[in-house]
């Protein structure tokens, strides 16, 4: 079957809300030259990938999962979707737990691997509460004519599957007067504004500047930086130059406690050769 796109189709997507930043390999709905060719590509029908959803669903992968526990309104909430079927519409959904139905944060976007990496921001001014956020997929429908459908429907063979939920404690700062979380999130969500692509991670006594998109704290792309340089780091590694290049800029505003972690966490010869064998021989063995 030959597919073809129905333009008109594309002007149905939902609207914007919070989602600040999405990390991963996707194309939005309407970049339809970006991913229409790869079902052929990949030798895929909506059908297929109807069947691929519907098993990554039930087998419970498809899930959100986020980094935080407790945030205070205003703050950036890393969410973490896998389980993703490629070539299925994704949308991301929240809202505040028995406020009505939750909804959309942002565009309908097709994503090319089985996971993103979501920024999304607490509004200043939300209310307090339990905030649910997740995520859904479906085929994109194709009619007799073998034109593609961006929006799920009956008429066009599709079913929504939903993903696993997780939630986050929001706190207005009025709430959180006293509360150790008050300094630390304020002092979290400036760095964050400073430093786009940035989150923090961890509880409120162990808190670490980490990249989002990344596995690693800011300090550990640092000591690798210092261990390895930048072309080795960056041929050898998992990161790319903008990841590398905006941990050295938080590391020039934090050198002292960046340095401080460091020195609490310092690799041994057998914990870089592990990370990076290619680079590291492995120590010496002694009898």
């Amino acid at each position: 079957m030959t597919l073809s796109v129905e333009k008109e189709a594309l002007k149905a997507t939902v609207s914007s809300l919070i989602v600040e930043n999405l990390q991963g390999d996707y194309a939005s709905y309407e970049q339809v030259d970006r991913w229409a060719h790869k079902f052929s590509e990949r030798k895929l029908s909506p059908q297929i990938v109807g069947q691929q959803i519907f098993t990554n669903h039930r087998s419970g992968n498809f899930r959100a999962e986020t980094t935080e526990d407790f945030v205070i309104a205003g703050s950036l909430v890393h969410l973490k979707i896998s389980g993703i079927t490629p070539l299925a519409a994704l949308v991301i959904l929240g809202g505040r737990l028995n406020d009505g139905l939750p909804e959309a944060l942002g565009k309908i976007v097709i994503p090319f691997k089985d996971s993103l990496d979501v920024l999304t921001r607490i509004p200043e001014d939300a209310e307090g509460g339990t905030y649910v956020l997740f995520a859904q997929q479906w085929e994109v429908s194709v009619d007799r004519q073998g034109r593609i459908h961006g929006l799920p429907a009956y008429p066009g063979g599709s079913l929504i599957y939903v993903s696993k939920m997780s939630s986050v404690e929001v706190r207005s700062e009025a709430d959180e007067e006293g509360s150790p979380w008050t300094a630390v999130l304020a002092k979290e969500m400036a760095s964050m504004r400073r430093f786009p692509g940035l989150a923090f991670r961890g509880p409120v006594q162990d808190r670490r500047a980490w990249v989002v998109g990344t596995a690693f704290d800011v300090w550990e792309i640092i000591e690798a930086y210092k261990t390895m340089g930048l072309q080795k780091l960056l041929q050898e590694g998992d990161l790319t130059e903008r990841e590398v290049r905006l941990a050295l800029r938080y590391y020039e505003a934090d050198s002292e406690g960046m340095d401080q972690l460091i020195s609490e966490n310092q690799r041994t010869e057998e914990e870089w050769h592990r990370l990076y064998p290619e680079v590291f021989a492995p120590p010496e063995q002694t009898w």
